[in-house]
Parts: C-alpha cells; sequence; structure tokens
C-alpha cells in the first residue's frame, strides 16, 4: 500500500514538474532520481498544508463578500481559487483578469456589480495582507533567534516595503480616493507620455476606475468589518500554510536550513507576485536558486527542491484550475442545451 503509494506521488510530481525541467534544460532521468531520492512522508505533508492553503482561500472568499453584503458558499469559493489561478495565468494582467472572472460569476449568482467587484477587490487585498503578515513573521523569528545576515535582511525589508506598499496603496485608496490620485498625478502623466510613443494608454482613467472601486468598496465593507478582518486572517492561515508546504519539501531533501525556508519562500513568492512571466516561470526558479545558494545548498538539490515545491503550488493547481473551467462550461453547455418541462 505505501510503496503503491510512493509511486503515485513520484508520478503526479514527474508529470508536473517537467515544464520546470524544459525550463532548466536538467535531464528528466536525473529529477525523477532526484524525487525518488526525496522522503516520501515530507512531500505527502507538503501535499496536504497546499491544500489547506486553498481551503483557506475558499473561506476567505466567503468571507470577503460577506463583508460586502453578499453570501458565497466555501464550496464556489473553493473552486474560484483554481479558476482565477488558471485565468490569470493564461492571461497574466496582474489578476485583473481573475478578478473579473469573480465579478462575472458574483453578477450571475445575483450580486450586484458594485457588491461583487467590492468582494473581489476585498480578496485580492487580503492575500496581499496576509502574505505580508507571514513574511514579517517569519523574517521576525528568525532576527530574534538564529540572527541574519544584514544582506539577508536588507532582502526581508525589500520584500516587506514591495507588499506593504500594495497593500497600502490599495488602503489608502480606499479611504483618501483623492489623495491618491492628486500623489499620481505627475507619475500618470509622465507614464502617459511614454505610452503614447508606442500608441499605448492613456492610464489616467484606469487608475481612477481603479481607485473609485476601492472607494466603493470600502463604503460597503464599512458596516461588516469583523468579516473583513477575517478574510484577511484566512489568506494569513494560507501563507502560513504555504510556508509549511515550501519547510516541508526542503525537508524531504535534506535542507535543515530555516532560515532558506523563510526566505526562499517570500523570493519564490514576490517573484511570482511581480514578474511580468506568468506566474513567474522560469524566473522564480531561478531566484530561488541563488537564495539556496547563499545558504550554502547544493545547486542540484536546490533545483529540486524548487521544481517540486514548484509542481504543488503552480502546475497542480494550474491543472485542477483547467479541469474545473473545463467542468463548468461543460455543465453551463449542458444546461443550456436541456429542454425545459
Amino acid at each position: 500500500m505505501k510503496r503503491n503509494a510512493k509511486k503515485l506521488l513520484v508520478a503526479v510530481v514527474f508529470i508536473a514538474v517537467l515544464a520546470v525541467v524544459l525550463v532548466h534544460g536538467k535531464g528528466a532521468d536525473a529529477v525523477l532520481r532526484d524525487i525518488r531520492e526525496g522522503q516520501t512522508a515530507f512531500l505527502a505533508v507538503a501535499i496536504g498544508l497546499q491544500v489547506c492553503k486553498y481551503a483557506c482561500q475558499g473561506m476567505a472568499y466567503r468571507c470577503a463578500f460577506a463583508s460586502v453584503g453578499s453570501k458565497m458558499g466555501f464550496g464556489e469559493g473553493f473552486k474560484l481559487v483554481f479558476e482565477t489561478f488558471f485565468v490569470d495565468t493564461i492571461a497574466p494582467s496582474m489578476n485583473v483578469s481573475g478578478e473579473a472572472l469573480v465579478v462575472s460569476q458574483a453578477t450571475k449568482r445575483g450580486d450586484s456589480t458594485g457588491a461583487a467587484t467590492a468582494g473581489a477587490l476585498l480578496m485580492q487585498a487580503a492575500v496581499n495582507a496576509g502574505f505580508l503578515v507571514i513574511m514579517v513573521a517569519g523574517f521576525a523569528v528568525l532576527v530574534a533567534t538564529v540572527g541574519l545576515q544584514p544582506g539577508i535582511v536588507a532582502l526581508g525589508l525589500a520584500a516587506v516595503v514591495t507588499v506593504g506598499g500594495m497593500v497600502a496603496a490599495m488602503a489608502v485608496a480606499a479611504v483618501r480616493p483623492k489623495l491618491v490620485l492628486k500623489i499620481a498625478a505627475p507619475f500618470l502623466k509622465l507614464a502617459d507620455r511614454v505610452a503614447a510613443r508606442f500608441h499605448k494608454g492613456p492610464f489616467d482613467r484606469t487608475v481612477a476606475q481603479a481607485v473609485d472601486s476601492y472607494a466603493s468598496a470600502a463604503g460597503l465593507i464599512e458596516s461588516h468589518k469583523a468579516q473583513a478582518v477575517q478574510a484577511i486572517a484566512w489568506c494569513a492561515l494560507g501563507s502560513a500554510g504555504e510556508l509549511g508546504c515550501f519547510a516541508s519539501v526542503c525537508l524531504a531533501f535534506n535542507i535543515h536550513v530555516p532560515a532558506a525556508w523563510v526566505c526562499g519562500y517570500v523570493v519564490a513568492t514576490l517573484a511570482a507576485m511581480v514578474s511580468i512571466v506568468p506566474q513567474g516561470v522560469g524566473i522564480v526558479e531561478a531566484a530561488s536558486i541563488v537564495v539556496f545558494t547563499l545558504f550554502g545548498v547544493h545547486q542540484a538539490t536546490g533545483l529540486t527542491a524548487i521544481a517540486v515545491y514548484r509542481a504543488f503550488v503552480f502546475w497542480l493547481p494550474f491543472l485542477a484550475g483547467a479541469l474545473v473551467m473545463g467542468a463548468s462550461k461543460l455543465h453551463r453547455t449542458q444546461s443550456a442545451t436541456t429542454p425545459r418541462k
């Protein structure tokens, strides 16, 4: 039984990791050999923690929409986690594609456009805020226990500023929209001038609409603040689970350096968030290997660990999203063609 389970686990990971193999040019037989050498128990724990992360995000969707006076079941929120992941990957647009999908499904369910947009925006803000909480906590624990080199501390501060800036911009846009537009005005003018040379833009109207959406969302959330806080808490718990997934994968390949777990996870997540490449494919792997090397991890071991981790957090949910989207489309087609009695 255990032998069959291990074979199944190796097969699933190997299939999902093939794309990473193509990126790095490492032989498929070498990757399969390295994966087999991984400790099955830790790999199983990693998968379990990552699934818990998706469950937490499903609950966060439920709370986010409750905060704007709407109802969304856990099952629907859980499906949206994979659907939005898939859509944001095949149509990268800084999560705009995923948010549009959420709004579309919510309005079809009967929500007003304003409430649907507010719920989707709050969910995105909660994801960033939740990651920020775990990131700050992780670096704080490392500094207080084992200590970190100044360069690593600087990396942590840069990460906090980057994500914290995103969260702060969302918060300020929600409560002081006019101030945000005033501060952004000179930067938008410069961006519009540059974009005009490439026949793009202008961006001022798009930014104004986004700021207005956050302000409207803040008005809806005002009377349901507790649910909004719960959404952030669920996302923070999900990020903690994902950090646990990263650490478990590292342990599976005998990487016993807590600082490498936290720094590697933060760098991998940030690279996926800010990369112009969909989900940071290739860039995440390269950046993570650099971090592993800084902590004395052999490059081959680091490559295998990050390849398996990416299999769990990118390739498998991407495939799950494709299956969920396909099943939903089939269900809608069948419903449309079934004659009413």
